[in-house]
């Protein structure tokens, strides 16, 4: 089929296809949490702009308040005095997962705990190419956390 010559004539030239770019993983290897539980979701940027991260966003809810006012919580407290869960999960491209990591309950974590999770990333091998360990290449992951406010009640944390 006929391609465009640089000064815009058509040419009887065949097109050269050129190489798929070969593929990386640019997802964090770990990832260490520094609680701090007064933050109420109005800013996530200490996450959204480290190295491998396209987006972030963080919501709780009181799962009590929920249950009786069909979802909406705007007038209870979603802020967390300590966390007794968590649950980290990746995904890959086509959203399945890959990996969970889960923290028991009564764990008591509070603001400025920290703890560190690996990801399944560090799985990867460097003597073979990334497309070929696609298992080991997270796409979406997403940390739950449950915890309580002052008043005793449940509430989920998604980031």
């Amino acid at each position: 089929s006929p391609s465009v010559s640089p000064i815009g004539q058509p040419s009887n030239r065949t097109t050269t296809e050129v190489p798929p770019q070969s593929m990386c993983s640019c997802a964090p290897r770990s990832y260490t949490i520094k609680l701090d539980l007064s933050n109420n979701c109005n800013n996530d940027n200490t996450v959204k702009y480290n190295t491998g991260i396209a987006e972030a966003s963080c919501s709780w809810t009181n799962a009590a308040a929920n249950n009786e006012s069909n979802g909406d919580d705007s007038d209870t407290d979603t802020t967390p005095v300590h966390i007794t869960h968590i649950t980290f999960t990746e995904f890959d491209h086509n959203l399945q997962p890959i990996n969970t990591i889960e923290y028991q309950h009564d764990m008591g974590f509070v603001t400025g705990d920290t703890f560190d999770i690996a990801s399944i990333s560090t799985s990867l091998s460097t003597k073979s190419k990334v497309q070929d360990q696609l298992e080991y290449v997270p796409y979406v992951a997403v940390l739950l956390m449950v915890g309580e406010n002052a008043l005793g009640e449940g509430l989920n944390g998604l980031f």
